[in-house]
């Protein structure tokens, strides 16, 4: 992680590529993520007989289980202490530099220093089985269902698409009352059609496929105002993304609002280290992190529940009002945090 840091500091001295900056970003967070997640997972001992039940049930990888839980702690560890600098301060290059550099050695140093007898075992979650024969009779169980899961797949990606297209369809620049207002009734049939293929696909199952397409999924819901809504949904983006703007171009806006103070540090480093434009950033972080952090989430709940049956119940989430996930704003960003 310190030499994607280095690449990326690079970049923005020198190079400023998007095509650099994107695959920069995407790299640095995924193996800060996967060091985050080992603060709270370790690989303890756990009862065999749970690992015995569970390997015939479902799996989730180890890995998976640490990008899931670490993603969220490494939002907080720059949102925090940005936040903080932020309000003392400003944003600019060296601040973002420093950030940089110092979550790898801060997440290194506190993996060598944090009780790990205190945190969660992934010794016995699903899929993580102890004993070789475990492991034989594990990787039987998982190609068994992974080739349930293929036949399903395709059916799945086809109507996913074609609810996405759907959603494209529909995009508009006039004042809709409700983004349903403007769909074409083929959407909730193939969005439907979708759901029910998702649930074949992880019943007793949650692996890399299936929590990938719960989360491609929950961007459909998700995505609905972002782009059926051509100019933007609701007046608080456009005030949000000019205010990023102007602290992008001057490190700071006086004076601070203290209440968006953690969305700004976010939208305003992501930017520098990825060059997105701000709008971008805005526009998806919420739906994109709801998105992720939601499924996964609830699939880390299920596995810890020792009942994977529960899984079925993932999907149904969207049944909720998820009108905080849909846009971009501090409000909605701070729910994601409390999840």
């Amino acid at each position: 992680a310190e030499i994607v840091a280095l690449l990326e500091i690079l970049n923005i001295g020198v190079f400023q590529s998007l095509i650099i900056g994107i695959f920069c970003s995407v790299v640095y967070i995924a193996l800060l993520s996967m060091a985050a997640g080992e603060l709270v997972l370790k690989q303890g001992s756990a009862d065999n007989s749970d690992n015995m039940t569970f390997n015939s049930s479902g799996s989730i990888s180890g890995h998976l289980w640490k990008k899931v839980l670490g993603l969220p702690i490494v939002l907080s560890l720059l949102v925090v202490p940005g936040s903080i600098t932020y309000f003392f301060y400003e944003i600019n290059s060296l601040v973002v530099g420093l950030f940089l550099l110092g979550l790898p050695w801060f997440l290194f140093f506190a993996k060598k220093w944090i009780n790990l007898n205190s945190v969660v075992s992934i010794r016995g979650l699903p899929g993580y089985p102890d004993v070789l024969s475990d492991k034989i009779q594990a990787w039987f169980l998982n190609l068994r269902e992974l080739i349930g899961q293929i036949i399903f797949l395709p059916f799945f990606g086809v109507f996913i698409a074609l609810a996405f297209v759907s959603i494209t369809q529909a995009t508009s620049s006039a004042s809709l009352r409700s983004p349903f207002d403007n769909l074409n009734q083929n959407f909730f049939f193939y969005f439907g059609a979708a759901g029910l293929l998702l649930l074949a696909m992880i019943h007793k199952k949650i692996n890399q496929i299936s929590l990938l397409s719960l989360i491609i999924f929950f961007f459909c819901a998700f995505s609905l105002a972002l782009f059926i809504y051509k100019i933007g949904f609701g007046f608080d983006p456009f005030i949000h993304q000019a205010t990023e703007k102007y602290i992008l171009e001057h490190g700071a806006i006086f004076p601070k609002p203290f209440y968006y103070l953690g969305q700004y540090f976010l939208v305003v480093f992501l930017n520098r280290i990825s060059f997105l434009p701000i709008e971008v950033i805005d526009k998806f972080l919420v739906p994109v992190l709801g998105s992720v952090l939601i499924p996964g989430l609830l699939a880390f709940w299920v596995a810890k529940r020792r009942d994977l049956r529960l899984s079925n119940l993932i999907p149904l989430f969207l049944i909720l009002p998820f009108g905080s996930y849909v846009v971009t704003t501090p409000q909605a960003l701070a729910n994601i945090f409390v999840i």
